[in-house]
Parts: C-alpha cells; structure tokens; sequence
C-alpha cells in the first residue's frame, strides 16, 4: 500500500497549465483555498460541483435550459459526483435530473449534460493517470 499524499501537489503551480477558471472557483469556495489543489481537480469531493459549474455556464451561454439555470442547480453540492456518474445511464439519468432539479431534459440537452460529465469525468482520469505512472518511474 502507498499513500501518495498528492492531493497538495499543484501548490506551487505545478498544475497551472491544466488549471482552469472553474477551479479557481472550486478552491475558492473550499474551506482551504490554495491548498489540495490536485485533489480539487481528481477528487470525488469535487468532481460534482466542477461539473455543475459547468452545467451553469453552458445553461447561462445557451447551450442547456434556454438560457434559464434551475435555481436549485446554482446551490453548491446539489449536483453530487453520483449524478456524474449516472450519466452515462440515460434513461436513470434524465428522471434523476427532473425529480431533482425541476427541469425534463430534452435528448439533445442530455448529450449536452453527459458530455460534460465525461469531460470532467476524464480528466480527473488522466490526471490521476499520470500521478501513478510518475510513481511507476520512480519504483522502477
């Protein structure tokens, strides 16, 4: 067992080409800004309301709800990792998202919200990824 201890990794600007505004917005609302900056970007703590975030700036730009958010989509933690996960399940998903939030999605709108759950979903991937594979090098 290794305990990699990363989640400080990206203190001191490591992480600053993969950074973006959403999660300056994330740490800045955390309870430590500045700190755990890499397990802000990874972590299932986080990966809920990154994707929410980005829900609302696609719904604000037009490109989800005709431009008009659910409100209940704006509270911070509303849209938890589970829903990330749920949707790549769309017939789960789409209910989930009405009984929770008010608002039917439209199959176009769906792809639009899945889409972005995978980006997100992703990157956390691919970061986590390259941390394994810098400590594969270093065993090896």
């Amino acid at each position: 067992i290794i305990n990699t201890e990363w989640g400080a990794f990206g203190e001191h600007g490591e992480l600053n080409d993969f950074h973006t505004p959403i999660d300056d917005e994330i740490d800045l609302s955390s309870i430590n800004p500045g700190h755990q900056i890499f397990e802000k970007m990874v972590s299932g703590m986080y990966i809920g309301d990154i994707a929410r975030l980005l829900i609302i700036k696609a719904g604000e730009s037009g490109l989800l709800f005709n431009r008009k958010v659910p409100v209940a989509l704006t509270q911070y933690g509303s849209f938890p990792t589970a829903m990330v996960s749920l949707s790549y399940e769309e017939d789960a998903f789409i209910p989930k998202f009405e009984s929770t939030f008010g608002y039917l999605l439209d199959s176009l709108e769906y792809c639009t919200l899945a889409t972005i759950c995978d980006a997100v979903s992703r990157r956390s991937a691919g970061l986590c990824a390259a941390g394994l594979v810098a400590i594969l090098k270093r065993i090896s």
